[in-house]
């Protein structure tokens, strides 16, 4: 925790001494110092807001020099001082904490010392203050330091404060087992630890190439050359390492081209459908390897397809490496074919990052007007914040066998990305590991069962073969629901839940509701309870929306209205609720949670004594045109949001 100081007050030959107003701080230090120009009974303090609070508001207990505890309530000071008369020229210093919470009354710990007992023969007298000022409307910020029953004294009064929280103390990474549960006492929440969590945000996106191919180690992936290429990473600045005016990088790969002589891109950094790269490899049509750095459009060139030396005339397997290093004066890249070093270059000017871009990384594709597809297969891609040496760069190409950078024994330090493309779908997996404390639910029901739900008929049904509950809006208007066993906080809880929608159509005949949400009763929305949530709806005028869903005693159904159109689908749905009087419903389209559909914010419902996680459905007619299911459903109480 890092201390500020608020205020400082100097005074000479004063009885009181008062701070300036200061801005509040939530937690604070006083520092007090004085000389006595004579004698007085004992040091006092008052606190107040804007103006000292005189009052008899205080309440003290306090014991000097290890004696007996002495309390004193309703008074209009806490004592600080030992409570014996002081000579001339003694001094005393004050070391005061406050806890200063609006809403709390302001708790203080002090301790002070004197010098009455002089030399070495002699410890100083001292004194142990707790106490508090009663206050709960205000925080204070102005401070006084008072002599009783008169004497004066030379003061000197500090005010230091800091509104920084100090972190949850959950245990250091480095001390915890994998699968441990931490729990925190002051408010429930829970932590599970995984120490291999795997880094998604430089997943890549496969555009149309062929995976589960024979690669050089497993599996590969093959790239036609006509528009196959894969994106890396979500956002613009994952790699800006490699093109910044600090660049330093490596890239290793397993190449095995489908054809000679023509124009190829490997990789390019920072790269829209047109723009020029900030950083890329490729093979031209004398079938080298060139490489570029530059800071964007109107940026400036580090290095202008340079050529590394590497020519691959054939359409076998070979392991391509580059380094890259600005800091040095000369020989800034070196080019590794095959394990052995090729060539050397250095760099033309340095590089400063200009992100003029919409993706992280492009593997294996060209932009418009740049440089070609890629055809061949690619195996065993590694990028690095640092570079490689030769002897680890003989390592990974291992004897021309070749070998997985985890199983390669050479330090995995500043490694960013490694993909070794064994996935057979469309998502190219990062392979690296964090060490990761996740929030747990306060409770979840991923439908293994159906032992938590009531009202599980009707239009609701518990389909045990794939662990959800599956719906259709029928004429009876039918609600299932999850008790909870206790209320939520009335300001902070985040739910989640997949939900799929098989059939979703309108009929001007047919007004259909889907209704999911938290509710304070197992019943039937409607004006005699709280509830907040999402309606899901196809109206008797043929039209079909998403809604938010706010009720309370005062009002029934404070919506608002989603752009999307409901359609076949799978959402996941997020509903937080951010304050008293307000909640907001978001809708993903993926598991993690990360790619935002679309959100809403909704305010003044005061819902309150939720604890029904609740489904309902309803339609005018027998014809059925809404079904689906949902499944996955998580309550984190006490929280706005998940990390």
């Amino acid at each position: 925790m890092a201390w500020g100081k608020s205020t400082t007050k100097t005074e000479s030959g004063v009885t009181d001494s008062t701070t300036d107003v200061f801005t509040s701080n939530k937690f604070n230090q006083i520092l007090i110092d004085e000389v006595w120009a004579s004698a007085t009974v004992s040091a006092q303090i008052q606190l107040g807001n804007t103006t000292i609070d005189t009052g008899t508001n205080y309440a003290a207990r306090y014991s000097a020099n290890g004696v007996a505890d002495v309390t004193s309530t309703s008074q209009s000071y806490s004592i600080l001082s030992d409570g014996n008369n002081n000579a001339s020229g003694e001094g005393h210093f004050y070391i005061i904490y406050i806890l200063n919470l609006e809403a709390e009354e302001k708790l203080i710990i002090a301790n002070g010392i004197d010098n009455t007992n002089v030399g070495a023969g002699a410890v100083p007298k001292r004194n142990e203050v707790v106490g508090k000022w009663v206050n709960t409307s205000n925080q204070f910020d102005i401070v006084n330091s008072n002599n009783a029953s008169g004497g004066t004294s030379d003061k000197n009064i500090s005010v230091l404060g800091s509104d920084l929280t100090p972190a949850a103390a959950v245990p250091a990474i480095d001390d915890v087992q994998d699968n441990s549960l931490f729990i925190e006492k002051e408010n429930a929440r829970r932590y599970w630890f995984d120490a291999d969590s795997r880094i998604t945000s430089l997943d890549g996106t496969n555009n149309g190439a062929t995976t589960g191919v024979t690669g050089k180690i497993g599996n590969a992936w093959d790239f036609n050359g006509a528009g196959d290429y894969v994106n890396i990473g979500t956002s613009t600045s994952d790699f800006n390492f490699m093109s910044s005016s600090t660049a330093l990088w490596s890239v290793n790969i397993w190449v095995a081209f489908d054809s000679v002589g023509t124009n190829e891109m490997i990789y390019s950094t920072g790269t829209g459908s047109t723009a020029i790269p900030q950083s890329w490899m490729y093979r031209d049509t004398n079938n080298d390897i060139l490489t570029g750095l530059t800071s964007g459009v109107s940026g400036t060139y580090s290095l202008a397809n340079a050529a590394t030396g590497i020519n691959i005339p054939d359409t076998n397997w070979h392991m391509i490496t580059l380094t890259y290093d600005q800091s040095l004066s000369s020989n800034n890249l070196k080019a590794y074919k095959d394990g052995a070093l090729v060539s050397q270059a250095s760099k033309t000017g340095n590089v400063s990052t200009n992100a003029d871009s919409n993706q992280a990384m492009r593997m294996f594709g060209g932009v418009t007007g740049v440089q070609q597809d890629m055809e061949g297969k690619a195996d065993e891609m590694s990028i690095w914040n640092r570079a490689l040496t030769s002897t680890e760069i003989t390592t990974l190409y291992n004897s021309g066998t070749g070998v997985t950078v985890t199983g390669s024994g050479i330090s995995l330090t500043d490694l960013k990305a490694y993909y070794n493309f064994e996935q057979t779908g469309n998502t190219l997996e990062n392979q690296l590991t964090e060490k990761t404390w996740t929030m747990q639910p306060t409770w979840r029901d991923d439908l293994s069962s159906s032992t938590n739900w009531g009202g599980l008929s009707g239009a609701f049904s518990y389909d045990a073969t794939n662990d959800e509950i599956d719906f259709n809006a029928d004429t009876s208007g039918s609600s299932s629901y999850w008790n909870l066993g206790s209320t939520l906080s009335d300001t902070a809880w985040v739910m989640r839940m997949k939900i799929r929608l098989d059939t979703m159509s309108s009929s001007s005949a047919n007004m259909q509701n889907f209704t999911i949400g938290l509710s304070s009763t197992n019943g039937a929305y409607n004006t005699t309870q709280d509830s907040i949530g999402m309606l899901i709806r196809a109206d008797s005028a043929g039209n079909k929306y998403k809604s938010t869903w706010g009720n309370d005693t005062t009002q029934n159904g404070n919506t608002s209205n989603f752009t999307r159109t409901p359609s076949a689908e799978t959402i996941y749905l997020e509903i937080t609720r951010d304050s008293a009087t307000g909640f907001t419903v978001r809708q993903y389209s993926d598991s993690d949670y990360s790619t935002l559909l679309e959100s809403k914010v909704v305010t003044g419902v005061t819902a309150t004594g939720l604890q029904y996680v609740k489904l309902t459905t309803y339609a005018e007619a027998s014809t059925n045109n809404m079904v689906g299911a949902i499944t996955d459903v998580k309550i984190y109480n006490g929280v706005t949001s998940i990390n």
